[in-house]
């Protein structure tokens, strides 16, 4: 981790490369890397702000970088779309009010690890409704929100999702907005709100090949 850490803070961003070159070499999996130190390493930065240590400049660029980093782990954080045609289908949304991005991207390579087939939409407006729905043809909907984001908004978004698609389509919402006092408001027909993977893929009716090697939320 400290060497991640260095390598996110340097100026070369060529050390990022090296520094999972070299933690490969030591035996770790790709999976590992991108389930449990990634995250770690995003919690790092975040901490490193709250001290004071990092400046929000120097915390935007290594998170940038992570997201690099994952993209670069595996095709699974590369394509929406990497399972079979007959893998069930999901679309996960980030609203774009919602500037963390990082735990919905570590979420959708999850999700593709145990065989779905995800379409990741980040900057999602109401106004993308029927594009969204119409990109595909999904078993499910996730939203990553933010602890930050207003109930109203969030229904904002729910709603715009009713409108074009069936109200039986199951929805779930994660991320920090679970620990917000609006996590237990009802949010309509067809919604559930949880950080646990296994919850929600079990509300949605999904079953998939396997369990990632750490378990996230919905969002970031």
């Amino acid at each position: 981790l400290s060497m991640m850490e260095q390598a996110l803070r340097s100026g070369d961003p060529d050390r990022c490369r090296e520094a999972v070159a070299s933690l490969v070499d030591a035996g770790l999996g790709l999976d590992r890397i991108a389930g449990l130190y990634v995250p770690e390493l995003a919690r790092i930065l975040g901490l490193r702000w709250c001290e004071d240590s990092l400046s929000f400049a120097e915390v935007t660029i290594g998170m940038s970088r992570l997201q690099r980093m994952l993209r670069e782990l595996g095709p699974e954080f590369q394509a929406d779309r990497t399972a079979g045609r007959d893998a069930p289908a999901l679309l996960l949304i980030v609203p774009e009010s919602e500037q963390h991005t990082l735990g919905a991207i570590l979420l959708s390579g999850q999700l593709r690890r145990r065989g779905l087939s995800v379409r990741l939409w980040l900057g999602y407006r109401t106004a993308d409704a029927r594009q969204a729905i119409g990109s595909g043809s999904y078993d499910a909907v996730m939203i990553s929100s933010a602890r930050g984001q207003t109930l109203e908004s969030l229904r904002e978004v729910v709603n715009s999702l009713r409108t074009v698609a069936s109200s039986a389509l199951p929805v779930c919402v994660g991320g920090s907005f679970v620990e917000s006092p609006d996590a237990g408001v009802d949010l309509g027909p067809s919604v559930h709100v949880t950080n646990e993977i296994d919850e929600a893929l079990e509300f949605c009716g999904l079953t998939t090949r396997h369990a990632p090697t750490a378990c996230g939320a919905p969002g970031g």
